[in-house]
């Protein structure tokens, strides 16, 4: 995230599904910022298998809470637009597994859900 409060955390702060929107628009100057913004988001996947709200230096993130996984639709404009098969090996489970959790852990209303807390 580009803040400068995020120098005081460590030097990053990644918000999921904003890191995701930022690697879209990354990509109209070129492929390695996005990749790098997906890739990074995605490692810092939960056990539980969700991309947390957030994460940052130090191996903070949240444990309990995500954000729609927009992800998979950023990894697939990515793909077409930089066909790189390599990025869609790297970001296949991770994707997936988040997309499982929410399935298995939203109270999906309309929008509702959102940065909510799960238990």
């Amino acid at each position: 995230m580009s803040r400068v409060w995020s120098v005081h955390w460590g030097g990053y702060v990644l918000f999921d599904w904003d890191t995701f929107f930022a690697a879209t628009m990354a990509a109209i100057g070129g492929r390695d910022l996005a990749y790098a913004d997906a890739i990074e988001t995605l490692r810092e996947s939960t056990k539980r298998g969700f991309v947390p709200n957030y994460a940052r230096a130090g191996g903070w993130k949240s444990f309990d809470r995500s954000e729609p996984p927009v992800g998979a639709i950023t990894a697939l404009g990515l793909y077409k637009k930089f066909h790189d098969r390599w990025f869609l090996e790297d970001a296949f489970t991770p994707l997936l597994r988040w997309n499982r959790w929410w399935g298995r852990t939203s109270r999906y209303s309309g929008i509702s859900g959102v940065g909510q807390r799960w238990g």
